[in-house]
């Protein structure tokens, strides 16, 4: 297996209005986390557990620097979709977005975002994304 290095992972998001955004150059980490739960069906008398798989979920959460200034600065993107209440496009690229490599995809909300600042560091922003279609992998055209 080749190892990957991170530094060309990009997120491409739908703002409020609809239009794309690339906010990546704000953007320190990038996380997609999809969770499978079983629920324990074992019988009384059974030798091993049994399980029933129920439905995935899946998770995108990124963490960065404030940016105000640019129409797709991370503040001006992330700050109005955390009110919105709607569902967006968004698409994860985990190792850049060039040609035959994968991307994840899917409609998410927006279920949280912080501004943080403090002494002698700079402002940093996190959101949380939550998904509610399904995750598509993609290969990059």
């Amino acid at each position: 297996m080749a190892v990957i290095h991170g530094y060309k992972g990009e997120f491409r998001i739908q703002d409020t209005a609809g239009s794309w955004r690339v906010i990546t150059p704000d953007l320190a980490e990038i996380t997609v986390t999809t969770d499978q739960p079983v629920a324990d069906v074992t019988g009384f008398g059974s030798v091993a557990k049994s399980f029933v798989q129920g439905q995935y979920s899946w998770t995108v959460d990124v963490r960065g620097w404030f940016n105000s200034l640019a129409s797709t600065g991370s503040d001006t993107v992330l700050g109005p979709l955390s009110i919105s209440g709607s569902a967006i496009l968004a698409t994860v690229y985990p190792e850049g977005s060039v040609t035959g490599n994968t991307n994840y995809s899917g409609s998410v909300y927006c279920t949280g975002y912080t501004r943080s600042t403090g002494l002698g560091g700079g402002v940093s922003v996190t959101a949380k994304f939550q998904g509610s279609s399904t995750l598509t992998r993609g290969t990059c055209a």
